[in-house]
């Protein structure tokens, strides 16, 4: 099954003839203001035009800027905002005694291999013989020990071998195993 995919949908709904509601308030609210000013004007003052024309065209344009123009793509009121956002914002930023910055610290694995690298490597030649030598020599006297580990009987005295037991599993042993 196929579907309808809406498209234009970031435009405003019209709603009365061809302005948006909030085109259609816009105008309403620039109605209301010259029409309030111009029936207190005419219960005031006699000759009331020339002012009523001073304040009536002002407010007028500025409705119709509100209700039709846009700046780069953007309605009216988005730029008066900015406008009053930047007229009453700081222009110069003041730099605040004391301020210190936190240090960052980044952990490099790649330098931690670089420097173990780099202590292997300063160990000498020697260092590394002598510690083979002195290994290989365990490893020599541990084999003897163990070929030459002689227990005594203590009832006669006599030096018997030891045995060495080297299976230490708990699975039981075959027959054949245990009559040798």
């Amino acid at each position: 099954m196929q579907y309808k995919v809406p498209q234009n949908i970031d435009l405003e709904d019209k709603i009365v003839g061809p302005f948006t509601m909030k085109q259609f308030v816009y105008l309403l609210i620039g109605g209301f203001i010259i029409y309030g000013f111009y029936s207190f004007l005419s219960k005031n003052y006699d000759n009331f035009t020339a002012v009523f024309l001073l304040v009536a065209i002002p407010v007028g344009l500025i409705c119709f800027a509100f209700v039709f123009v846009k700046v780069n793509d953007r309605p009216f009121e988005v730029f008066v905002k900015n406008i009053i956002k930047f007229l009453t914002s700081p222009k110069q930023r003041i730099w605040g005694e004391g301020y210190t910055p936190e240090n960052v610290i980044i952990d490099d694995p790649t330098v931690k291999e670089k420097e173990t690298d780099k202590q292997k490597d300063s160990r000498s030649l020697d260092e590394i013989a002598k510690s083979l030598e002195v290994k290989s020599k365990q490893a020599q006297n541990t084999q003897t020990a163990d070929k030459q580990k002689v227990a005594t009987d203590n009832t006669t005295g006599e030096n018997t071998p030891v045995r060495k037991i080297t299976n230490l599993s708990l699975t039981p042993k075959k027959k054949e195993e245990t009559a040798k």
